[in-house]
């Protein structure tokens, strides 16, 4: 994960921490900074494509994101991360956007 990190130079590893009957622990490389998902991330992986059922939800994340930026209402947003992640809870997922959007009037 940190060869990721520094591969693109953006976002932070962190460590999920096990609290069940397995050993290890879980990490995940994760990009927060929307600058960072639209100048790095983003053309990334439009350049390389995903190959697996997770493109839909990448391609759902970039009309998005282009909403966010757009300042298009969370409502609309909303509607398209519902087809997205289905381990995120509805109202994680409107808490995250309304926290994108907030940014943007700042």
């Amino acid at each position: 994960m940190e060869q990721i990190r520094d591969y693109f130079g953006v976002g932070a590893v962190y460590i999920n921490r096990r609290n069940d009957n397995h050993k290890e622990n879980l990490y995940r490389y994760c990009v927060r900074k929307r600058e960072d998902l639209i100048e790095v991330i983003i053309p990334f992986f439009q350049q390389y494509q995903l190959k697996t059922s997770k493109r839909g939800d990448f391609e759902n994340f970039v009309r998005c994101i282009k909403m966010i930026e757009q300042k298009k209402h969370l409502i609309k947003i909303a509607k398209i991360t519902e087809t997205m992640n289905h381990k995120k809870d509805k109202s994680e997922m409107i808490r995250i956007l309304r926290n994108q959007t907030s940014a943007l009037d700042s």
